[in-house]
């Protein structure tokens, strides 16, 4: 009994797993056969048979090799209701190529050469992405562009089938043929089996939904033949029924006569609509894969299922059929009715192998009503799905965009409405491109300093002349549109009083590119220099960017433009002019004590100070501590001037501080006894005075007082070092 216990719950699971393939599989089975009465209807209709044949091979052999090699394994896989109003088009296109007196074979064998090439090119792609792992390129499509294909393939399906109608001149259509008894027999009752499957399957998710709505519908039209008296040769005769019975087998290997005995030159006219469905495919491609990850709560490798959907579309293209991938609605149905085993993916090839081998008998027997009620009712899933359902989800501007390409699409062609959706979303990227502003943030001298540290009155007048300094930090991408609010905002800054900027210094750091349009900006810009005499400073240009605008900024040499390789260098520059203009302007010797006076309230204390204190001198580039060692002990700069740089785990190093007379190297480090977070070089000559720790803690023992006095004041040092740091945080936040 535990042994049957456990079993039970196996075989239950692989029952109810064939169960679904098998409502699936029927779905699929009369699902290619609709498709193949697209494709081969009009002038090819007495091939029929065979593009049937072709329809049901193609999901066999998508559906076999997609469900054994892929990640997810319930997953269903089939030639695309996107694709086949498109190939359906081409079909018709190549029949019209032909003159009339031409052999109805060429005709086919042409059209078999053309899906062939489109299947084996569509592998080619799909393969390729997936070896070289690009299939992230393909969402950066834009999404209502999509969207609006998608839709529209849902009208052209819905066309696609009303194409498969008897007794219709589909060269010279006029509405009113649709209302003809006769014809409105075919397509009424296709609507109406649509329409209720459509429905049904909204609020019913069951297994047995599909085919017993097959199956009803089928019998409802056997029993109106009966009660009617209408039997199955005068139903034929009407378009009632599919076809008169093939006397060939329903698949055949066709691909070598339709490679050898096609008009090539027709077949390579057609690649300029196959092309535009080769990017449509490895975008329908990416939803599919994504919307099966939504729904099965699954992360799948996108490469690999490219991979995968290359070799089913190849297996598929071998044998002259139509190339295809997983189908979304089929596979979350599958998962939806607890489908869980690669055996859902075989049984539904099983099944349509079972129609390819013993379905020529019963094709003559299947009613128009389910090959057209089928496509008609994709086109309607397709049009819920991407136009109804978009308006709520998108904006009304992206809605418009999927609604333009959809009427393009109906009443143009499907080429024509993709160039007129990337044309549409291209304008309305631009547009909402230009609206965001090109500056990340905006400064002033009196809150952003270079990392020059000076003597405490240098520091003072610069606070006092910072609104002179304004600083413009940019991002993204400049061109004209985003270049010009640049050159609006600069105005902006020109007419607000009281202080007009003397120096104004934009950084390229963030910028990732520019183009020619966006120079003419930059000119007008320096022509506002030289006009209300400020000096324009740009920082952080990358050597292609500096070339690049200096053919436009240098035509006149008047010296109010400075190229710097960084921000940092830009403001110190800018700090140095302010400077030079004022009594600071240069930086005269003082000795240590006058240095210190500003310290020690008492002068008593500086002299009482100095002692501890060991005089140091250091020649140019040399090291005075190195970056993560252990600080022992803390320096004062008499004379020269220091750098300090911090080097990442990368190996980029960049400048921390300089520091000039009257300043403190290493303080943090050596209060807070953790390694030098930089390393510290002299730029010059320089004279330092340096303080150990073992001499602070003497100080600390023999003179407390100036101890005390010392290290309050070095408390207020970095105190203000911490405030200025949150000023400038607080700046870039805004």
């Amino acid at each position: 009994m535990t042994d049957s216990h456990h079993s039970n719950p196996h075989n239950a699971s692989i029952g109810s797993n064939l169960a679904v393939g098998g409502a699936i599989g029927i779905l699929l089975a009369f699902t290619s056969i609709a498709f193949g009465s697209v494709i081969f209807s009009g002038e090819l209709s007495e091939h029929l048979p065979a593009g049937v044949g072709l329809l049901l091979f193609s999901t066999f052999a998508v559906a076999t090799i997609v469900a054994s090699l892929s990640a997810y394994p319930a997953i269903v896989a089939s030639p695309q209701d996107t694709t086949i109003p498109v190939l359906a088009l081409v079909a018709r296109h190549i029949v019209e190529k032909f003159p009339p007196e031409a052999a109805s074979e060429e005709r086919f064998y042409t059209v078999v050469a053309t899906l062939t090439l489109n299947s084996l090119v569509i592998a080619l792609i799909f393969l390729a992405l997936g070896k070289f792992k690009l299939g992230g390129l393909i969402r950066f499509i834009p999404y209502p562009v999509v969207a609006g294909f998608l839709a529209g393939m849902g009208v052209l399906l819905i066309k696609g089938a009303f194409h498969s109608l008897n007794g219709v001149d589909h060269h010279h259509f006029e509405l009113a043929s649709l209302l003809q008894q006769n014809v409105l027999l075919q397509w009424l009752p296709g609507l109406g089996f649509a329409l209720v499957l459509f429905v049904v399957s909204q609020y019913v998710h069951k297994f047995w939904v599909i085919p017993t709505v097959i199956v009803g519908a089928i019998a409802l039209f056997y029993l109106g033949l009966f009660v009617s008296g209408t039997s199955l040769q005068v139903a034929g005769a009407e378009g009632l029924l599919l076809g008169n019975p093939p006397t060939d087998p329903l698949f055949q290997f066709v691909t070598i006569p339709a490679l050898t005995h096609a008009d090539w030159p027709i077949v390579f006219k057609q690649i300029p609509d196959l092309a535009a469905l080769w990017l449509i495919d490895a975008i329908a491609l990416l939803f599919t894969i994504s919307g099966i990850e939504l729904r099965t709560s699954r992360d799948l490798d996108l490469n690999h299922e490219l991979q995968v959907a290359g070799l089913a579309s190849l297996g598929a293209g071998l044998g002259g059929g139509v190339g295809g991938f997983p189908v979304l609605g089929e596979t979350n149905l599958a998962h939806h009715l607890g489908g869980t085993r690669r055996i859902v993916g075989w049984t539904v090839a099983g099944i349509c192998l079972m129609f390819l081998i013993a379905g020529a008998g019963l094709l003559p027997l299947i009613p128009k009503l389910i090959v057209i009620g089928v496509p008609i009712l994709l086109g309607m899933e397709l049009l819920y799905e991407w136009l109804y359902r978009s308006w709520f989800k998108f904006s009304v501007v992206d809605f418009a965009i999927i609604a333009l390409i959809v009427l393009v699409i109906t009443t143009i062609g499907y080429l024509p409405g993709i160039a007129v959706g990337l044309l549409a979303a291209l304008i309305l990227f631009v547009i909402d491109f230009s609206r965001v502003s090109v500056i990340k943030h905006e400064m002033s001298g009196s809150h952003h300093h270079s990392h020059v540290v000076r003597s405490p009155q240098q520091q003072q007048f610069l606070q006092r002349k910072g609104e002179q300094l304004q600083i413009l930090e940019l991002q993204g991408f400049i061109f004209f549109g985003t270049a010009n609010h640049l050159l609006n905002r600069v105005k902006q800054l020109l007419n607000m009083p009281p202080a007009v900027p003397k120096f104004l210094v934009i950084d390229f750091r963030q910028v990732t590119g520019l183009d020619s349009s966006a120079v003419i900006s930059f000119v007008k810009l320096k022509q506002l220099a030289t006009e209300h005499e400020f000096h324009l400073v740009l920082t952080g240009l990358k050597p292609s960017m500096e070339k690049f605008l200096m053919r436009g900024l240098k035509e006149r040499e008047d010296g109010c433009c400075e190229y710097l390789p960084d921000l940092d260098r830009g403001l110190e520059w800018c700090e140095a002019q302010i400077l030079e203009a004022s009594s600071w302007r240069r930086s005269r010797y003082m000795p240590l004590p006058l240095l210190l006076k500003n310290l020690f309230p008492d002068s008593n204390q500086v002299s009482q100070f100095i002692p501890y204190l060991e005089k140091q001198q250091l020649g140019p580039e040399t090291v005075l501590f190195q970056q993560d060692v252990s600080p022992d002990a803390l320096f004062f700069v008499e004379l020269g001037q220091l750098s300090t740089f911090f080097t990442s785990e990368t190996g980029q190093t960049r400048r921390v501080r300089t520091l000039g007379p009257g300043t403190v190297v290493g303080e943090i480090a050596f209060f807070t006894r953790s390694p030098y977070k930089a390393t510290a070089i002299a730029d010059q000559p320089s004279t330092l005075y340096r303080l150990s720790i073992e001499s602070l803690q003497r100080m600390v023992q023999e003179n407390p007082q100036t101890a005390a006095v010392f290290q309050e004041f070095m408390l207020s040092h970095m105190a203000e070092r911490l405030v200025q740091a949150n000023e400038e945080i607080k700046k870039l936040l805004l």
